[in-house]
């Protein structure tokens, strides 16, 4: 399959607002100096083509606005998108939530609830020990972050030195992440049946917690996740061979859970090193 990006423009806006560290914009501050607004946003266009099923496979225009509210040590962040154009056979107009949530942080400890997209490892690419973020794989962009999709969690950091935090999470309920498996060419008698999510309850939610460190010449972390994984499979549900020469083969997504420790290590001093390990065991999720 051949791809063809094209990145027409790329505009980084600010607007009035006062701003300190999160986004480079100008303006002047408020009259209380314990009240920040900061402002900043963007512009761009995208195409993709070259597919063998598809002449254009993503084309679109995207608008985003990122806003920050800060009263003290507390405040109120949000990320909006607003993208327009074709992806794969469908022309429409998406509004994402990329993140909403409310945070507080100083010297110790660190909290954050709302929907939040969360970086939990440290391979770039395929990374086996992140359970937490879902992913949008059929958004083609040559930003891979744009694929990230936020959870409602609770997120709390507590840090032990400049360089050490722990960190615990807790996820109320389970967001897989987005297969468009619709567009899987798997022939006339193959068919994907509508997914069965995990209902959203108290035993269906994830906890995850880790040790991180961030040293001048190594970072490493030792984690624990116990939940739904983002990354699921498919089950074969059904073979109908009422008609013998042609019959018809059902799938369904499988959600599995998942207890797992894992460990990540890297080193300034080898840039090309970078390893996880992830000891543990896979449950098949039940949907009651």
């Amino acid at each position: 399959m051949r791809i063809l990006t094209i990145f027409f423009f790329a505009l980084m806006a600010a607007f009035p607002g006062y701003t300190q560290g999160l986004f480079e914009s100008a303006g002047t501050p408020p009259d209380d100096p314990q009240k920040r607004m900061e402002w900043s946003g963007y512009a761009r266009g995208s195409a993709y083509g070259g597919a063998e099923q598809f002449d254009y496979s993503s084309v679109f225009g995207e608008v985003g606005i990122q806003g920050k509210y800060a009263i003290g040590k507390a405040f109120l962040f949000a990320d909006m998108r607003l993208r327009e154009g074709l992806q794969f056979k469908e022309v429409g107009a998406t509004l994402q939530l990329k993140e909403a949530y409310a945070g507080y942080q100083s010297k110790k400890i660190d909290l954050y609830l709302g929907n939040q997209i969360v970086t939990w490892g440290r391979t770039d690419g395929f990374n086996p020990t992140n359970c937490i973020t879902p992913r949008n794989y059929f958004l083609l962009t040559a930003e891979p972050d744009d694929q990230t999709l936020p959870n409602f969690l609770l997120r709390a950091k507590y840090h032990l030195s400049p360089q050490l935090y722990l960190e615990g999470i807790a996820i109320p309920f389970f967001r897989p992440s987005d297969y468009r498996y619709d567009l899987f060419d798997m022939g006339e008698n193959v068919r994907f049946l509508a997914t069965d999510l995990p209902t959203a309850s108290y035993k269906n939610g994830a906890l995850a917690a880790r040790l991180n460190a961030e040293f001048p010449h190594i970072g490493f972390s030792v984690s624990y996740f116990n939940g739904y994984d983002p990354f699921y499979g498919f089950d074969l549900m059904n073979v109908d061979m009422s008609q013998f020469m042609n019959p018809e083969i059902s799938y369904q997504p499988a959600f599995f859970g998942n207890t797992r420790l894992a460990a990540t290590l890297q080193s300034p001093w080898a840039p090309g090193l970078q390893g996880e390990k992830w000891p543990g065991n896979g449950h098949r999720a039940t949907t009651p």
